[in-house]
């Protein structure tokens, strides 16, 4: 079977049966001569752009290659083929960042921001409307971590000329000077426990010191976290200590002293 004409690839030739849905040795989807996948049964799109595709169905066995091919149609497209998305801090800021692949009819972008556990939009930027290219999009969301507060979460609502939208990814942004600024450890001094307190400490790297700069076995931390609660337990011996505490590249040291 190496003719052009739509066949089923899952018998791909008489006598051969394949796993379905399964990785088959020997078998390979490729579309314009670029390896897709293995397995037997595949989904593709969604697409941006309507036309004839073509995908094929290689098999390989002692016999020899044997090759199908399947045609899609599409005709129904998405507006948008996302490329990236993703933030930064700067200060106060809060920076979103988007892309796109290619765009049909596409009328504008909603920032929306994550307020009291739902979405609203805080800002619009005006969209390519059609385009095959790379694009890139940016909002900058000002003032964005005021006063208590360190976590925003994002996502971008594209908004089609008649109407259709879909959803980007969310974006979750930290201002972690302000999540470091408010750990700390109670009580200091202390005869027994230290308890260290802040935000996001399951996901902060944290390590134990002496005053001669030697790193204490981290089985001193109790490894139960509760809403932002990490222990020290009783087992130091008396000294002044350092806590490292170590957040998306940026460093906050706390001294204590177990008396």
């Amino acid at each position: 079977n190496s003719g052009t004409s739509p066949q089923n690839p899952n018998v791909l030739n008489a006598g051969v049966s394949l796993p379905s849905p399964a990785s088959a040795p020997g078998f390979e989807w490729t579309y314009l001569g670029l390896y897709l996948d293995t397995n037997v049964n595949i989904t593709v799109g969604p697409y941006t752009l309507p036309g004839l595709y073509a995908y094929v169905a290689n098999y390989t066995n002692v016999c020899g290659t044997f090759r199908d091919t399947v045609f899609i149609t599409a005709s129904s497209t998405v507006p948008v083929e996302w490329s990236f998305i993703n933030g930064s801090v700067s200060n106060q800021d809060a920076f979103i960042n988007w892309g796109t692949a290619s765009e049909i009819n596409t009328s504008h972008f909603e920032v929306e921001q994550l307020q009291a556990g739902k979405f609203n939009t805080i800002g619009k930027v005006s969209a390519a409307g059609n385009s095959v290219t790379h694009k890139a999009y940016q909002f900058k969301h000002v003032n964005a971590f005021g006063e208590d507060v360190s976590e925003q979460t994002y996502r971008i609502n594209q908004v089609d000329k008649d109407g259709k939208f879909s959803y980007s990814k969310m974006v979750y942004l930290v201002q972690t000077e302000k999540v470091l600024s408010d750990i700390s450890i109670f009580p200091n001094p202390s005869k027994e426990s230290f308890t260290l307190v802040g935000n996001q400490l399951s996901e902060a790297s944290i390590r134990l010191f002496d005053m001669t700069g030697k790193e204490i076995a981290g089985t001193l931390f109790n490894t139960q976290l509760n809403a932002g609660l990490l222990e020290v337990n009783n087992s130091l011996s008396p000294g002044i200590y350092l806590v490292q505490v170590s957040l998306n590249s940026q460093i906050k040291t706390i001294k204590f002293i177990k008396e």
